[in-house]
């Protein structure tokens, strides 16, 4: 975030948002610290920093890199081919945690130790808070190389089950339950104004459905040819358009009034 982004932030009502950032800060440098000395205390691991599409590669960062041989910065290709790759995944917030459960990846929350598990104190992404979590170097090190399997392991059940919850259907594809939603959505007109709709519903069905794609990706052994993600990457998490398509949301679905009566759902 830049002192610019921070301040408009404030302007518009968060005043708790300098502190947001600065706790994250800490968190991430304290997370490159650990990263950096794991690289250097074992020359057999390769540590890998996937940066977000939307960040901004600090002089910092890439200087880091460049002096540690066993910390690499990769950019490229879909996460999901790196998540197959690797023996262990770290996140703060990011539904690659869920990529990483449907490869039966162990997947880690960091954390700070006073914030206790919950990147988003909304909810919107409940899996989050059931990962175990990661605090200090010594949790993170014995992480990095523990070698366990989410599907077996009882550290992951909560996970696992909320990620069965949310995202995985082997009886139903997932074209198949959109089909019979919208079927139902254009017999009753549920939803058809988004009148009784709240918002933060919407964006839960909107992870539901992208997940489920993903999940289908990854099980048929797709993801790999759809070169478009590249492509996405790059351009759908822009700060810019996060705030253009966030600004959107709001406006359709977050200040519409509600339905009083089933009229024409058109």
């Amino acid at each position: 975030m830049s002192d610019g982004f921070i301040r408009k932030k404030v302007r518009q009502g968060r005043a708790d948002y300098p502190d947001a950032v600065g706790r994250i800060r800490a968190l991430y440098a304290r997370t490159l610290d650990w990263m950096e000395r794991l690289a250097e205390e074992n020359r057999k691991i390769e540590v890998i920093y996937r940066p977000h599409p939307a960040e901004r590669l600090t002089p910092q960062l890439l200087e880091r890199v460049r002096r540690v041989p066993g910390l690499k910065l990769i950019p490229d290709l879909p996460i999901g081919d790196w998540i197959l790759q690797a023996e262990s995944v770290f996140v703060w917030s990011s539904t690659s945690s869920v990529d990483a459960l449907a490869a039966d990846r162990p997947v880690f929350a960091l954390r700070r130790a006073e914030e206790g598990s919950s990147a988003f104190q909304s909810g919107y992404f409940p899996i989050l808070d059931d990962l175990p979590t990661v605090v200090d170097y010594e949790r993170f090190r014995e992480a990095a190389t523990g070698g366990d399997r989410p599907s077996l392991h009882p550290r992951w059940a909560a996970a696992v089950m909320r990620y069965r919850e949310f995202y995985d259907t082997p009886a139903e594809p997932a074209f198949v339950g959109l089909e019979r939603r919208i079927a139902r959505i254009m017999e009753t007109g549920e939803g058809a104004r988004f009148g009784r709709m709240p918002l933060p519903g919407a964006l839960e069905g909107f992870y539901r459905l992208q997940q489920a794609g993903k999940r289908g990706l990854h099980s048929t052994g797709l993801m790999r040819f759809f070169k478009r993600y590249e492509k996405e990457a790059g351009e759908r998490l822009l700060p810019a358009l996060v705030e253009e398509r966030e600004a959107f949301l709001r406006d359709r679905l977050g200040n519409l009034p509600p339905v009083e009566e089933q009229g024409d759902p058109r």
